[in-house]
């Protein structure tokens, strides 16, 4: 007599995005494996094959997760759900600390200790002698994402304005969503603003997902930041973004990096995300940011129209343990560097793709805003969009 076949412990895949539940049901019929996707409550429901749904309030109420759960996370708002609701979920694929770095100025201290090198903080709340700061400085909320409220400061007088203007601001921007949620966390202040050195002006930006698979760097692939613009909300709304160009320093020191964090940070499987400024001069990284997730918006599809390379199927195939088939690119098949731009409603197209045909967009909207997203075939944007 045969033994009955064992369930499948579930496996959570916390917050997609609609395109992200397509890849998670092509993930589920390329393996086999049923999946569980968390969705909020008021989410369309998917119909999707070896893919069921468990809503938010649903994994809210629950005790404990289920024995053998595992959980991946598919966006910022999942991963703070996450740490607001660790017993409801499984076994992540990163160390628990990940879910102690959510604000920054804890997160510079734990990277330090890993031997990366981040960018000083200075809590304003500490700072008795204003006019004696290192200026030109960066001020930004110390809880906050999407480059919101982060701010240039050339002098005291610039401060003070942005202390003046910070809770009018705040009450303003998307940062407010999150308000719930920074309550339960024991050191999230929602007025809490960090000062750091102005570097833009001498660095690279760059944004790197980065594939883990087995304990191990599986690829990375940096896109470099190469158009921004200000806006009431921030001096950092970056517009442009360029994959298949970046300077051999600036891999070597990523390399370095990314494997003492996928170490230090106990990454398993998965696709993951770093922020960084590059000083070419002096060959230093600096590391901004990390999220145990997939970078958002059209990035994923940037880096595929380069690479050839899904970063969010592959990403989910290491979670899942699973081998890739020969129709799965592991690494790049090809390298033709693309641009991709963030316009709003009446923005030009960029002078650095004009000529060229764009290869994808999508239409999205931020706040009250809506926007394209247009990736162009470029090899060299030598001007900022």
């Amino acid at each position: 007599m045969s033994e009955p076949a064992r369930a499948h412990p579930e496996t959570l895949i916390v917050f997609p995005n609609p395109a992200q539940l397509e890849t998670v049901g092509r993930a589920a019929a390329l393996t086999g494996v049923p999946l569980t996707v968390l969705l909020p409550d008021g989410a369309a429901c998917p119909d999707l094959p070896g893919v069921s749904v468990l809503r938010a309030s649903e994994a809210a109420a629950r005790a404990a997760a289920p024995e053998g759960a595992r959980v991946m996370c598919c966006h910022e708002s999942g991963v703070y759900w996450m740490a607001e609701h660790r017993a409801a979920v499984g076994r992540p694929n990163f160390a628990e600390v990940c879910l102690r770095m959510l604000v920054k100025t804890r997160l510079g201290a734990e990277l330090a200790g890993l031997g990366v090198t981040v960018v000083d903080k200075i809590p304003l709340a500490g700072v008795r002698d204003r006019d004696a700061l290192p200026y030109p400085l960066v001020a930004k909320p110390d809880f906050g994402f999407a480059s919101m409220l982060v701010k240039r400061i050339p002098d005291a007088v610039a401060l003070a304005d942005y202390e003046r203007s910070y809770r009018q601001l705040r009450d303003r921007s998307l940062l407010t969503e999150y308000d719930e949620f920074i309550a339960t966390q024991p050191d999230a202040d929602p007025w809490g603003v960090i000062l750091e050195p102005d570097l833009t002006g001498s660095t690279l930006f760059l944004t790197v997902p980065f594939l883990v698979r087995d304990g191990e760097l599986a690829g990375m692939f940096p896109i470099k930041g190469v158009g921004q613009r200000g806006d009431e909300l921030t001096d950092f709304h970056w517009n442009a973004f360029h994959c298949g160009d970046v300077p051999p320093g600036a891999l070597d020191a990523l390399d370095r990096d990314l494997r003492l964090l996928v170490k230090g940070l106990g990454l398993t499987g998965g696709v993951y995300e770093i922020e960084a400024l590059y000083d070419e001069r002096r060959g230093t990284l600096y590391v901004l940011e990390f999220s145990p997730r997939v970078t958002g918006g059209f990035i994923p599809e940037l880096v595929r129209r380069t690479t050839g390379v899904d970063v969010e199927l592959l990403g989910l195939l290491h979670f899942l343990g699973a081998e890739p088939g020969p129709d799965v690119a592991t690494g790049p098949r090809h390298a033709e560097p693309h641009l991709l731009v963030l316009m709003a409603d009446g923005d030009p197209e960029p002078a650095a793709a004009r000529g060229a045909a764009p290869v994808a967009s999508r239409v999205r909207r931020l706040g009250d805003t809506e926007f394209r997203d247009v990736i162009y075939p470029c090899p060299s944007p030598a001007v900022a969009p």
